[in-house]
């Protein structure tokens, strides 16, 4: 798996490409603190669209980091093009239903 960061003046898109598994999903918790420290007030979005789903390996380390994450931001982040894979298992993870999906990043934050 691999993450790209666009740092944008309101916003920070995040997009997760390639194959999750353990090794990748630790490496991604180093990603996030970088995220975090740079985000600052603005609205992060991660984008699944290239995330392929290929059982549950490293899956339960993602979404506990992600949980991590959505409780110390100060803008909810967003979740988009998550595929139906992703979201069945994130949500039946998400007892307090911390994940806000969304189906596409937003045209006008990818323009500016």
């Amino acid at each position: 798996m691999k993450t790209q960061i666009q740092e944008q003046e309101e916003s920070i898109i995040v997009r997760l490409e390639g194959t999750l598994d353990f090794v990748t999903a630790e490496d991604f918790k180093e990603d996030l603190m970088q995220i975090k420290n740079t985000a600052k007030n603005r609205q992060v979005i991660f984008d699944f669209s290239g995330l392929n789903f290929v059982g549950s390996s490293g899956i339960a380390s993602l979404i506990n980091s992600l949980r991590e994450f959505n409780a110390q931001t100060t803008h909810p982040p967003r979740y988009t093009n998550v595929k139906n894979e992703f979201k069945r298992v994130i949500t039946s993870l998400d007892r307090n239903q911390t994940f806000d999906f969304w189906e596409n990043v937003p045209k006008s934050i990818i323009d500016s």
